[in-house]
């Protein structure tokens, strides 16, 4: 069995702007483990997804989303620890 500690964890996160924020997307680009995969400036909404080593990392990750300027919610949609990524992280790889 395979220790959790070997895990890559994922968020999936739907972030809500406030009206005329469309710069957070690039803050939050800046931010390590985050990236952004949809960014619709006319419902202020981006889907982001947050990677760290550990689930305290993501949490921690999250919560500094929220905290942003110009963020009205960040909602975690969806959580996945994957061994498969772990392995492809230490390699150097994409996973």
């Amino acid at each position: 069995m395979q220790d959790v500690a070997d895990n890559v964890h994922i968020a999936g996160v739907l972030v809500r702007l406030a009206p005329g924020n469309c710069d957070v997307s690039d803050r939050l680009a800046q931010q390590a483990g985050v990236q952004t995969h949809i960014d619709d400036a006319a419902t202020g909404q981006l889907v982001v997804t947050i990677d760290g080593p550990t689930l305290e990392a993501v949490r921690a990750i999250h919560e500094a989303i929220e905290r942003v300027p110009g963020v009205v919610s960040a909602h975690l949609v969806c959580h996945i620890a994957d061994p498969g990524s772990a392995e492809s992280v230490r390699a150097g790889g994409a996973s």
